[in-house]
């Protein structure tokens, strides 16, 4: 941050502090789950109701397990965070007591990964500060920037997406909402007028039609930052997490233009920092991607092969998490290199399984990426189905 000598102060303060609007940087091919949307809880099949379009909607899904609602949040590539334990050291090279820790990044890879965002100028730029906008090709972002963090910046004219005239608007945050009642104080959201006159207050001259209700489908957190400027930490503030969900109901139809200026705008406080950014949906959320390759009630013959030999085995539990594991370090691995080991196979845990087992296992784990992943996700739905089914009988017994 330039201080006050400096010439570039003032082109700082109008990039960050006046006019600007940032919005969240999302990598391609996350998916944001709104909270929303109910699934089956032990992942048995593929039952998906998203509440703000479906009211009412299931008490259960086609399997009979219960469905469980969605904690929100972004489902990221397989591959893309990598998560690290270790020690620290003392001088004579053995474990400082108490000095665990765990660091997680975004993996590296040859061909980089990929990030979308949005920078939205609602005021007029000082030229030089305008120029620098539009030529900036490289930054360093995240912690550690002296050894980590190079990203290189691609800039480009957005062409928003057009919207139709509505009378219920489904908003879903894709980044934290900070959102206050007119004392500034946090919200109360178990109170529907509370909201309902919030957000009259806020944006009801955007839509130019009266809200009559609002529902909430929200997790909230604790988020803070740091300001620049000044080089103080900023307060914290309870926001709404990334995935909350409000359905807006109006008294009638508003224009697709309206709905457009509110998701341009956002809503709550803080959004030149990114906060408050929101996506409008049109039609209920159905899983993609990772999402959609998870556990169905139709299973290819070769997966439940793998499942049911796995299961017998004692370390099922452990087996689920290690191949999930590989399965992320595959999908890291760029087009061509060779294929990482699979740490598993050093570990005491598998040289104690059975040879059937251990056989299996060395099988599976030369198989393809999409393979594993499905015998990993299966075998972990099956185990989640196992543990509620004994669950139940204990409370049946206990009655």
């Amino acid at each position: 941050m330039p201080d006050g000598a400096n010439a570039h102060r003032g082109e700082f303060i109008a990039l960050f502090e006046n006019g600007v609007t940032y919005g969240p940087l999302m990598a391609e091919g996350s998916t944001i789950t709104p909270v929303s949307v109910r699934q089956c809880k032990y992942g048995a099949c593929g039952t998906v109701v998203d509440a703000a379009f479906e009211v009412g909607g299931l008490a259960e899904c086609g399997c009979g397990m219960p469905l469980e609602s969605s904690k929100g949040g972004v489902s990221l590539p397989i591959g893309l965070r990598r998560q690290r334990t270790q020690v620290h050291m003392n001088v004579d090279d053995t474990a400082a007591d108490g000095d665990l820790f765990t660091r997680r990044t975004l993996s590296s890879s040859k061909g980089g990964h990929i990030f979308r965002g949005s920078v939205r100028v609602d005021a007029v730029l000082p030229v030089s500060a305008a120029a620098w906008l539009q030529s900036v090709t490289a930054l360093r972002v995240g912690g550690r920037r002296s050894t980590g963090g190079e990203v290189q910046v691609t800039l480009s004219d957005g062409v928003p997406e057009l919207l139709g005239p509505s009378q219920h608007v489904v908003l879903v945050f894709a980044s934290p909402a900070i959102l206050t009642d007119a004392s500034g104080l946090p919200l109360d959201l178990t109170s529907p007028d509370a909201v309902r006159d919030a957000l009259t207050d806020e944006i009801g001259d955007v839509f130019g039609v009266p809200i009559t209700k609002v529902t909430t489908w929200t997790r909230d957190e604790l988020v803070g930052g740091w300001h620049a400027a000044s080089g103080l930490p900023k307060p914290m503030e309870r926001a709404l997490a990334v995935g909350s969900v409000l359905r807006i109901d109006l008294a009638e139809p508003t224009s697709g233009e309206a709905i457009g200026a509110l998701r341009d705008r956002g809503l709550g406080l803080r959004r030149g920092e990114g906060f408050g950014h929101v996506v409008v949906r049109a039609i209920a959320w159905a899983p993609t991607t990772v999402e959609a390759e998870a556990p169905s009630t139709a299973v290819p013959d070769e997966v439940m092969a793998y499942v049911r030999d796995l299961l017998g085995s004692p370390a099922a539990n452990w087996l689920a998490v290690e191949l999930r594991d590989l399965v992320e370090a595959l999908a890291a691995t760029p087009p061509g290199a060779e294929r990482p080991a699979a740490v598993l196979l050093d570990r005491r845990t598998y040289r104690e399984l059975s040879g059937s087992i251990r056989e299996r296992v060395r099988d599976l784990i030369e198989k393809d990426t999409r393979l594993i992943y499905a015998v990993q996700a299966r075998l972990r739905a099956e185990l989640r189905l196992q543990d509620a089914v004994a669950k139940d009988a204990l409370a049946k017994d206990a009655r």
